[in-house]
Order: structure tokens, then C-alpha cells, then sequence
């Protein structure tokens, strides 16, 4: 297959919704384009993997999210390092009070660690979907697992999402 055909194809209209998938996870637009291009970077090395794939769309959707993860990790990483107050840039809303952006920045920075936190698989099936919204056939083959396990996959996710989390509300039981 051609690959500029087979982009035009497949990633083409997908575009949009692999930035919107980084971007959710990093909040930032910068962080996120640069984050896109080495996701289409990925996307090119690994082109003949991805047409053997059941589901191209899937796979590089994966490959989206565990970009976003990464870097989201490295953001933390270097905060840890560098004391960085910030690790996400969220524009703000002009219907929410200040007090409140402020609140939902902090809350929205632990949420995002918390993920970072979870195993490869587990953060890629919760940000696949709860992020993507995608439904649990497309996260098995994209994990290159069975449903039943992608399902686990997200429920030990948000287990141990609501165990990193619960500080915030004590009655904490569900995502």
C-alpha cells in the first residue's frame, strides 16, 4: 500500500480526534502538537504493523493516548526535578469564577497524575475509554487483548484511580 494514500485514508480523518485525545490528557496546545508530531512519527515507523492491524484506527489511537501518558509521566518527572509549579496550561473559562478555575486546574493536575501513575495498560484503557470514548472492543484490539481483559483493564484503572483519589472526596466510590 502506498503510504500517502493510506494516510489520506486513515489518518487523515482521524486527525482531529488524535489531537483532541493528546490534548485531553496534556491540556495544553503546545504540548500537544508537539506531542501529535511524535505521534505521527510513531505512526510511520511502525506503518506496516499498523495495516496488519484488525483495527488501524484503534492501534493509533493507542498509540495517541500512550504518547500523551508518556509525556504527561515526563511533565512530572521534570516537575519532580525542577519543582515546576505548573504541569498543565488550561485556557480559562470566562462562565466559571476564578476561585473555581483554580480549583478545577488542581483537581484536573492531580486527576492527570493520578493516570500517570497507573500501569501502561491500565491508563491506556481508561484514557481509551473515558477520554476516547471507546468502546471496549476497539481497547482490546488496540491492547492486543481479549475484551473481557480490556475490561479489566479499565475497572482495576478506576479502582485504583478512586484509592489515588480519594482525598478529594472521602466518599469517593466511582469514577
Amino acid at each position: 500500500m502506498d503510504r500517502p494514500t493510506s494516510y489520506d485514508n486513515l489518518i487523515r480523518p482521524i486527525e482531529d480526534k488524535m489531537l483532541a485525545t493528546v490534548w485531553r490528557v496534556l491540556r495544553s496546545t503546545q504540548d500537544a502538537e508537539d506531542t501529535l508530531q511524535d505521534v505521527l512519527t510513531t505512526v510511520w515507523q511502525k506503518w506496516s504493523k499498523i495495516e496488519r492491524h484488525p483495527n488501524p484506527r484503534a492501534f493509533i489511537l493507542k498509540i495517541c493516548a500512550n504518547a500523551a501518558i508518556d509525556q504527561l509521566r515526563k511533565q512530572i518527572r521534570l516537575k519532580n526535578r525542577e519543582s515546576v509549579s505548573e504541569l498543565s496550561h488550561l485556557l480559562p473559562s470566562p462562565h466559571i469564577p476564578p476561585q473555581d478555575e483554580a480549583i478545577g486546574q488542581e483537581t484536573l493536575k492531580e486527576i492527570m497524575g493520578a493516570v500517570a501513575q497507573l500501569s501502561e495498560n491500565q491508563a491506556t484503557a481508561f484514557v481509551m475509554r473515558f477520554v476516547q470514548v471507546e468502546p471496549y472492543e476497539n481497547i482490546a484490539m488496540a491492547l492486543e487483548c481479549e475484551e473481557a481483559t480490556a475490561r479489566k483493564h479499565v475497572a482495576r484503572g478506576k479502582k485504583k484511580l478512586a484509592e489515588i483519589l480519594s482525598h478529594l472526596n472521602p466518599n469517593f466510590t466511582e469514577i
